[in-house]
């Protein structure tokens, strides 16, 4: 509470009858795009009604702040250029993907004193920021989605359970210990999560055959060849994919190549949580990319979650003509 020598808190005002939201990310790219997708849909739905504040009747306007393909140019450049353009415009930010560019362009927002919400950047690391120095990064917050920490932990779960479930398959005994490798971004976001992933895989019985291949996020076909050509010669029961860009889809188009069926890909794969990689899943000759693959996920058409999850996923889904939203 405030104490009797600080002052009374000032209401602030947002001219005009609009709210100005920055939307800050690759808008070009499938990350950026989703964000606004799910941002223009919010308007819209929010619009309809307008929102009162003390009696006045308020509107959603959106800005577009483009930060460039931060997959390939993680350095925050453009968004530090782009949000200082903007920065005066706007009353919030939500936005945000790669954590390496998050951490450079956020800090016109902080500097500005304008609430940033980061949609897309997993990194524990940004938040604590907000612990080891309160003044300057008081107005961020997360979004989406959890962090580096929970999303390892996440995917050993899951990993534990398929691999349950392929023993019984092979008839061997429930403590029979299976093989893995992992391959993962050469970014930030994924370096503490394979740290977590490995250190748990004891746990749930399961080798790591070798140490992680760690490729270009942007999708560098040279190198993922080079990868799944190693992990074939090792023949593992799974493959952990730690991917959050094009490497992920890239590696679905290779690896029914480079890998025996019976490699199981268990882990993060964000582009294969789009609905259209999944093709057509009854057609055995030509399967699509990633089949045999199992990934953190958040949609089912028909599974309701919560009482609102399938009124949102229908009108996402009639938005974006049947595709399914990324985290982002």
């Amino acid at each position: 509470a405030p104490s009797e020598e600080e002052p009374e808190p000032v209401l602030y005002v947002f001219e005009g009858g609009k709210i100005n939201i920055g939307i800050a990310g690759e808008l070009n790219y499938t990350a950026g795009a989703m964000q606004w997708t799910g941002a223009t849909l919010a308007q819209e739905a929010i619009n309809d009604g307008g929102i009162d504040i003390g009696g006045v009747s308020y509107i959603l306007e959106l800005v577009r702040i483009e930060t460039g393909e931060e997959t390939v140019d993680p350095t925050g450049l453009t968004g530090v250029l782009n949000l200082t353009a903007a920065i005066d415009g706007v009353d919030f930010i939500l936005g945000g993907f790669r954590t390496e560019a998050v951490t450079v362009y956020r800090e016109v927002a902080m500097d500005a004193g304008v609430i940033f919400i980061d949609d897309g950047a997993a990194t524990r690391e940004l938040c604590e920021s907000v612990l080891l120095d309160y003044d300057q990064y008081k107005y961020f917050f997360k979004g989406t989605p959890y962090n580096e920490y929970f999303l390892g932990q996440s995917v050993v779960k899951i990993l534990g359970a398929v691999a349950v479930k392929l023993r019984e398959e092979m008839g061997v005994a429930a403590d029979y210990a299976l093989n893995a490798t992992i391959v993962a971004d050469n970014l930030a976001w994924a370096y503490e999560q394979v740290v977590v992933i490995t250190g748990l895989l004891e746990g749930i019985n399961v080798n790591l055959v070798q140490d992680p291949y760690w490729v270009n996020a942007a999708g560098s076909e040279a190198e993922m060849e080079s990868a799944l050509t190693s992990i074939r010669a090792l023949d593992p029961q799974f493959i952990i994919p730690v991917f959050s860009a094009d490497a992920g889809a890239l590696y679905d188009v290779l690896r029914a190549s480079y890998v025996p069926k019976n490699a199981m890909s268990v882990g993060i794969n964000v582009l294969a949580q789009l609905k259209s990689p999944w093709g057509a899943l009854d057609n055995e000759e030509s399967p699509p990319p990633c089949a045999y693959e199992v990934i953190l996920d958040a949609w089912a058409e028909g599974l309701e979650q919560t009482e609102k999850t399938a009124a949102f996923l229908d009108a996402f889904m009639t938005f974006t003509s049947g595709e399914y939203p990324l985290n982002t």
